[in-house]
């Protein structure tokens, strides 16, 4: 989607249901990595995430918009119950907490520190070094594999 027209939807949106008064703000993220937005109520932005931004399509940017604009206007105490799915429906959002979209993700990057079960072969990388003994969590392994994790940088 276009980021200008994306800045200039959500100060509308924002000033149309009365949150800019109230100091809300839009920002364009590379921070939030894991999300396609987040609403933060201190202090009072609505995010959306640079990398899905620029990717998606403007629909579903639109969609994740008004999903967190809807959390603005209620509240950080109504997450996604009834209350929140009217004002997303109001909005024009999809009333649901997750979108289907995960291929919008960055990659994710892999820890240094790497271990491979020696029962199973399943691979597992970690950002630091785990402090107790870890074993196998794969359905089949049942936990027989010991972890060994090493520094590979």
């Amino acid at each position: 989607m276009d980021l200008d027209r994306l800045r200039t939807a959500a100060k509308s949106l924002l000033v149309e249901e009365g949150l800019w008064d109230q100091g809300w703000r839009f920002v364009l993220s590379n921070k939030h990595k894991s999300v396609f937005g987040v609403c933060v109520y201190k202090p009072k932005h609505v995010i959306v995430t640079h990398y899905y931004a620029e990717r998606a399509p403007e629909a579903d940017v639109l969609d994740t918009l008004k999903h967190e604009v809807a959390h603005a206007i209620t509240g950080h105490a109504n997450g996604h119950n009834a209350i929140w799915r009217a004002v997303a429906v109001r909005l024009g959002a999809k009333p649901t907490a997750c979108s289907p979209n995960v291929h919008y993700l960055p990659p994710k990057k892999k820890g240094k520190y790497r271990a491979k079960c020696p029962t199973c072969q399943q691979s597992y990388h970690r950002k630091s070094k785990p402090l107790q003994p870890l074993v196998c969590a794969k359905g089949g392994c049942k936990g027989r594999g010991s972890l060994n994790f090493v520094c590979t940088s």
